[in-house]
């Protein structure tokens, strides 16, 4: 098991660091503190996927904080380091809230968000800021809700930039 923190090349694609930060999410369902936080979850809500995806989000909101990594560094953590220090940067949130919904069997993967806006001529080309975040729904073929971890507040299905202008505490929220 992964404890602490790790780098990640800016050179790394967006599938790549998604399927590491889904290892990561995958491997956080082993976690005896998150395990203990699911089955007080799954223990006070109702059994259906919106529901628990809502009450998921909001003990993320309520417990952890939102902190960024080091300016030019990208580093992953695992759910251990992040739930014992009280947070982290917008990944991993969302690898935390991702490996709670599994835990109370909410269909959820990853997402990676791309901002990019038009050059010169008129073609849309990448920026270097970027942003990770969790999509839900009833089934793996339907994860059309968004779940933002990093902005608390957020209502299960608003959209991460939607969360930023409506809370404009977050607006140090990098993406």
């Amino acid at each position: 098991m992964i404890l602490h923190p790790f780098i990640i090349p800016l050179t790394f694609q967006a599938c790549t660091r998604k399927a590491i930060l889904e290892g990561l999410a995958w491997e956080g369902t082993r976690d005896p503190t998150l395990l203990t936080v699911a089955q007080q979850i799954a223990a006070s809500t109702p059994a259906d996927w919106h529901a628990r995806a809502d009450a998921a989000l909001r003990w993320v909101h309520t417990h952890l904080r939102y902190f960024p990594d080091r300016p030019g560094v990208e580093e992953y953590a695992p759910v251990p380091w992040v739930l014992s220090h009280g947070g982290d940067d917008c990944d991993g949130l969302s690898v935390v809230l991702a490996a709670l919904c599994w835990l109370l069997g909410v269909p959820c993967e990853i997402v990676w968000v791309t901002q990019q806006k038009l050059d010169k001529d008129g073609r849309l080309v990448p920026l270097p800021q970027n942003h990770v975040s969790v999509m839900v729904g009833p089934d793996s073929l339907h994860l059309e809700t968004w779940a933002e971890a990093s902005v608390a507040g957020a209502y299960l299905g608003e959209s991460p930039y939607d969360a930023i202008v409506r809370l404009p505490r977050h607006r140090s929220v990098v993406f």
